[in-house]
């Protein structure tokens, strides 16, 4: 009996670990060479998230979830925010939640992880 627990749970984690790394839900790391970063600003990426993640990332707009207002919380946060942006419009992870913002285009993405790779310059 105990057997067949050890062995369902191995099976459970297996089949866990297979999922949480299949492309669907894998992030990008691809980084260029320092030298073929843009230069990214803070200011660049900040309209972005207005338009996309306002008015519930933002408090000042009576946003209750994870700010993303201000300079550290962006820092903060942009991993899972790009994680989230990337995934497929159909998963529920999604964001810009359903769609109630337009989606971040593959270019305002990459402006986000050039901003991460080029050190979160303030701008």
């Amino acid at each position: 009996m105990r057997t067949n627990l050890l062995a369902l749970s191995l099976l459970s984690l297996l089949a866990l670990l297979t999922f949480a790394c299949t492309p669907r839900t894998a992030i990008s790391t691809e980084r260029p060479p320092a030298e073929d970063i843009p230069v990214v600003t803070y200011a660049d990426i900040s309209s972005i998230l207005d338009r996309s993640c306002s008015p519930c990332h933002y408090p000042d707009k009576q946003g209750r979830v994870t700010p993303l207002d201000n300079y550290k919380a962006v820092k903060r946060h942009l991993a899972t925010v790009i994680q989230r942006v990337e995934l497929p419009q159909d998963d529920p992870g999604f964001m810009p939640y359903e769609l109630k913002r337009e989606a971040l285009s593959k270019a305002e993405i990459q402006q986000l992880k050039n901003w991460a790779w080029g050190g979160y310059r303030k701008g």
